[in-house]
This record gives structure tokens, C-alpha cells and sequence, in this order.
């Protein structure tokens, strides 16, 4: 069961969400679940999860963006990371077929997805992490709103076309949770190959 919310109070992303229990310890809601609200960025080196990204001494901020944080408890430790960044990716893929289809139709063929990123023109849209605790896979994605505050030049949902930002939380979390279902069927309606 994979159960989603989109919270309409704003709230500020510091790393700290990114941890085991969280999305049910604040909004009561066990088990695999994802929630997605608007607010500041602000990621200290310490909170950071992507070694790259401190090794470069690169912290991560913006006065506004749009966050969605995921928690599976079927990808704990080590050994579900894998499982975790290929989530991540499907995500990614789906949120910029979501943006192409709502956003300035002119644009849409600018907006890129690289990895577990998206740019337009060659500016970054989004933030994205995936990493496990010992008991789940944790994802957080964050993309741009506002310019400001970001230590680099920055593309906006704005700039694509996309204004309607609750509408675009509930598309992606809805398109998200119809492949997770998808998956489990595809998974359960093949019988294995014997040799």
C-alpha cells in the first residue's frame, strides 16, 4: 500500500525530513507513504546525504520550492538503494512528462532530464536524493520556484508554464502511485522460468 498527501501549510526542507518515520511521525501516515509541500530550502553540509555534493562544499538552498518526500519500507539498508534510485528516475521522468504536458507546450522540449535531475536551458530545476535508513528507502525531491536563495543560476516551474503548483503536486503523487501499483501487478502476473 502506497498512501500520499499534499500538505498545504508551508514548511521549510532542512534535511531533517529526510529521515526514518518522519511523514508519520508528522502527519500520521504509516507505512510507504509520500507528502509534498511548498517552502525554503536550507541544507547544512552536515544534514547533507550526497557525498559529492560535500566534498565539493556545495550546501544546498532556495527561497522557495516545491518538495516531495517519499518513505518505502520494502528497501531498507544497503541492499535497497539500488531499488531506491531506480524509483528516484522513474520520478524524475514522470514529474517532466507531467511539467511538458501542463507547462508552455513552446518549452517543453527544452526541459531535460540528466540523471535524477532536470534542466531548462541549461539550469537546474531540481534537487534530488535517494539514500536508505536501516529500516526504509527515503526519497526527497525538490524543485524550484523562485529564484532567490539558490547558490547558482536556477530555472523555475514559473518559466515553464506550470502556475498551478497543488495541481502539479497532485498529478505527480497520483502518476507515481498508478506505476507503483502497475509494477506490482506486472510482478505478480509472470510465473518464473524454469531451467
Amino acid at each position: 500500500m502506497f498512501e500520499f498527501k499534499v500538505i498545504r501549510e508551508p514548511l521549510s526542507y532542512t534535511g531533517r525530513e529526510l529521515s526514518p518515520h518522519w511523514i508519520y511521525k508528522k502527519f500520521r501516515i504509516c507505512g510507504s507513504a509520500s507528502v509534498s509541500f511548498v517552502g525554503p530550502c536550507e541544507v547544512s553540509l552536515e544534514k547533507m546525504v550526497d557525498l559529492e555534493d560535500v566534498l565539493a562544499q556545495e550546501p544546498i538552498s532556495s527561497s522557495l520550492m516545491v518538495h516531495f518526500i517519499f518513505e518505502f519500507f520494502d528497501a531498507p539498508g544497503g541492499e535497497g538503494l539500488h531499488l531506491m534510485v531506480a524509483r528516484q528516475r522513474l520520478l524524475m521522468a514522470l514529474m517532466r512528462e507531467v511539467i511538458q504536458s501542463e507547462g508552455d507546450p513552446s518549452l517543453a522540449l527544452e526541459l531535460l532530464r540528466r540523471g535524477d535531475d532536470l534542466y531548462f536551458r541549461e539550469k537546474k530545476l531540481s534537487v534530488s536524493i535517494a539514500t536508505c535508513s536501516l529500516t526504509s528507502g527515503l526519497i526527497h525531491v525538490g524543485l524550484n520556484l523562485k529564484e532567490e536563495g539558490a547558490p547558482l543560476p536556477v530555472a523555475t516551474l514559473g518559466a515553464l508554464g506550470v502556475h498551478r503548483v497543488e495541481d502539479f503536486q497532485k498529478q505527480v503523487l497520483s502518476l507515481f502511485k498508478s506505476e507503483l501499483l502497475e509494477c506490482e501487478k506486472a510482478s505478480a502476473k509472470v510465473r518464473p522460468v524454469l531451467t
